[in-house]
């Protein structure tokens, strides 16, 4: 699919608008509100009734990277997209897929740290990710992943913000001492897409270049 050719959904010529949210919004018989969801790609993302045909690579890469970590309150921009490769690198090359999808439920529900306070919007971004691990055969995020993400996202607190996370090591190794730097939206984007692709053809050339990644993120 080329990113360039977007295309129309006559569904969304007059859509309405949901708070700052693009899409339709459907009531349930119990009266709860979900919203259906325009895509990047020109699609539409049903909470109801979601496909796997509906985790188009483009549109987790295309939002993951306009999204920010933290909220934004960081030093300098720092991409969601560019977290998910930090976690899929410093994952051994069998679990990098899930490391790289480890928060690609974002590109469909956001983020904000009130979401851990509100029970039914956590159980739907689990939803999300999980139906995300199945479009994709795929294990339900393992603890490993878990634990990696623990990791950037203090390496990221540290380099970001200049803060330190409580009760997570960031481990004494090179790779890990070293200063992140921010790649651009568009930068971030490509490479997460250009990842996401080769897991998707099992290419050989990926698997060994991970498989590098990962000897030196954990070389002494």
């Amino acid at each position: 699919m080329n990113d360039t050719s977007r295309n129309t959904n006559d569904d969304f010529e007059d859509f309405d608008m949901f708070g700052d949210f693009a899409g339709e919004v459907e009531v349930t018989p119990e009266g709860k509100a979900l919203p259906k969801m325009k895509l990047y790609s020109g699609g539409s993302f049903d909470f109801h009734n979601m496909r796997a045909a509906d985790f188009n690579p483009i549109d987790i890469a295309h939002s993951l990277s306009y999204l920010p970590r933290f909220n934004g309150h960081t030093n300098v921009f720092f991409s969601e997209a560019q977290h998910a490769l930090l976690v899929s690198d410093i994952l051994p090359v069998d679990l990098s897929f899930n490391g790289l999808l480890c928060n690609a439920s974002k590109a469909y529900v956001g983020t904000s740290p009130v979401f851990r306070m509100l029970e039914e919007s956590m159980r739907i971004r689990t939803d999300v990710g999980d139906a995300i691990c199945d479009a994709y055969n795929l294990p339900h995020m393992p603890e490993q992943v878990a634990a990696a993400e623990n990791l950037a996202t203090a390496i990221e607190m540290r380099d970001l913000m200049g803060i330190e996370a409580k009760g997570i090591e960031i481990p004494n190794l090179p790779y890990f001492q070293k200063k992140l730097v921010p790649m651009t939206l568009e930068e971030a984007k490509q490479k997460y897409l250009e990842r996401f692709k080769g897991f998707l053809t099992k290419d050989q050339k990926l698997m060994d270049e991970l498989q590098r990644i990962f000897d030196a993120v954990w070389s002494k």
